[in-house]
């Protein structure tokens, strides 16, 4: 099911056709334990506990129905994914699909309606601020170990400066029953104009259960992913990989885990993180086309020649939630990502480049009802920080010594404080909101002397204020209209 506001589908027949679907074996399978007087488990026709209900991108407030929020969001949940996945294992793929407006473009920028876009998963922010152009953010999970994504599009003031364009929301699974679930996921595909070289396989294995207060869902993929072909059999140019670079062919590892701790009326504990792990095993360079007279192709780098290259990245997001604290509702999160990578130009000379990108933050939530005023009003508040740092120097593949900075290592902080109204008048909801950020920033020094050399200091420190309203008219069941203005 595609839950969107004014969206439609797009239909992949067309594509279906004309591509080598993947062989697919998906078996959930379910082992229940005996039930003793000891463990005080459920009889055996005892409902599952029910989930919470998703939190919406619009606003910061948890629980808020889709219809409220004055904003086009799409909704692609686990059911979508895997009918797209027959077509391409690729998540930019499956959104150029599903979401109007999204573009994948090739050097590694997302947009939507031709804005950047900020990228979450699990809620931690992993697209770079300091240079939008890294283009990992989506690669950092498999389409197999994704519950859902959602998508706002247009600025976003509820999360602050970076999201003109919108915001993609990765999220990954949790426990859903009381019953243990085992999920075996195997792909395996190639392309039939280039058999040799396109192999494709992977497998994701998963265990979830719910045990008294206590839930945990873990899982597990391995791959190998061959390289990109055209329709002529010819390497394909492009950002294709999973690692984010040029075409190659890949190992592939990642980790996904939930887990969960009810604590009763003291609220819930959450801890979620990811860990991916891309080695590339065989690697291809540009060589550049001539102006009207010959198109750029890949090659493959001289025989012999390994460059060890590879991307590592994991995310974490520590929460804690109480439905109750003084008649608020409060949501902390502790978050934090990072990325490492190392890539070769095996030019003249040869260059390794190194990056780090790195994020640590704090987000807060605090929802006070305000009925004494209206009915169903309420307000929310709070403070978020996050640091930011983002170093790419580059060495020469031969001996080592550092020859360049395409990045300075550089650290940005932000300070953001910020609140949303809601007031329900009759069949329409009025929202809006103000955020205030302030930013600081340093720069080390290094590589003086070097192309990209810098002598270090102090970012001038700088400030925004956005402003959002929305407007949003249930008009009924089936159609709610709304009028929006955001800054993002």
């Amino acid at each position: 099911m595609n839950n969107s506001k004014n969206t439609i589908p797009i239909a992949t027949a067309l594509v279906a056709l004309l591509a080598a679907p993947p062989t697919r074996s998906e078996e959930p399978q379910t082992l229940p334990e005996e039930n003793t007087p000891e463990q005080g488990l459920p009889e055996e026709n005892a409902p599952a506990q029910p989930l919470p209900e998703v939190t919406v991108l619009g606003t910061r407030e948890a629980n808020v129905p889709l219809s409220n929020v004055p904003s086009s969001i799409s909704i692609v949940d686990r059911e979508e994914i895997q009918k797209e996945q027959a077509v391409s294992n690729r998540i930019e793929d499956i959104l150029s699909r599903q979401v109007p407006g999204f573009n994948p473009t090739n050097n590694g920028l997302r947009s939507i309606r031709g804005r950047t876009a900020q990228v979450f998963v699990n809620g931690v922010p992993v697209n770079e601020q300091l240079n939008a152009t890294l283009g990992a953010d989506l690669k950092l999970v498999r389409p197999d170990q994704l519950s859902g994504i959602e998508v706002s599009r247009g600025a976003n003031s509820a999360y602050g400066f970076g999201s003109p364009g919108g915001i993609i929301s990765l999220s990954t699974p949790r426990a859903q029953s009381e019953e243990l679930e085992l999920r075996t996921i195997v792909r395996e595909s190639i392309n039939p104009h280039r058999i040799g070289g396109s192999h494709q396989t992977s497998l994701y294995q998963s265990a979830a259960q719910i045990v008294g207060p206590f839930d945990y869902h873990l899982g597990g993929s391995i791959g190998f992913d061959g390289a990109e072909f055209d329709p002529d059999g010819n390497l394909a140019l492009g950002f294709d990989g999973p690692a984010g670079v040029l075409n190659a062919k890949e190992l592939l590892g990642a980790v996904d885990g939930s887990f969960g701790l009810d604590l009763g009326s003291y609220g819930s504990l959450r801890l979620t993180g990811t860990f991916d792990h891309v080695d590339l095993t065989e690697e291809f360079e540009l060589e550049p086309g001539v102006y009207r007279e010959t198109f750029g192709r890949l090659r493959e780098f001289p025989a012999g020649e390994d460059t060890d290259s590879f991307r590592r990245a994991y995310t974490v997001n520590l929460s804690y939630e109480n439905a109750d604290v003084l008649g608020s509702q409060v949501k902390l999160e502790w978050l934090a990502s990072e990325i490492s990578s190392s890539f070769f130009n095996l030019g003249d000379p040869a260059v390794r480049f190194d990056t780090m990108s790195e994020y640590r933050g704090f987000r807060s939530s605090v929802t006070t009802p305000l009925e004494i005023l209206l009915s169903g009003a309420s307000i929310t508040y709070g403070f978020d920080f996050f640091r930011n740092r983002l170093f790419t120097p580059a060495f020469s593949a031969d001996t080592g010594e550092l020859v360049m900075l395409f990045s300075p290592d550089a650290t940005l902080d932000s300070y953001a404080p910020y609140g949303q109204l809601e007031v329900p008048i009759g069949d329409f909801v009025l929202s809006g909101g103000v955020r205030h950020e302030e930013y600081r920033g340093h720069v080390e020094t290094g590589g003086v002397g070097l192309p990209g050399g810098i002598e270090g200091g102090d970012i001038d420190s700088f400030d925004l204020t956005l402003f959002n309203a929305g407007l949003v008219y249930h008009l009924n069941q089936q159609t709610d209209l709304y009028a929006t203005f955001s800054q993002g």
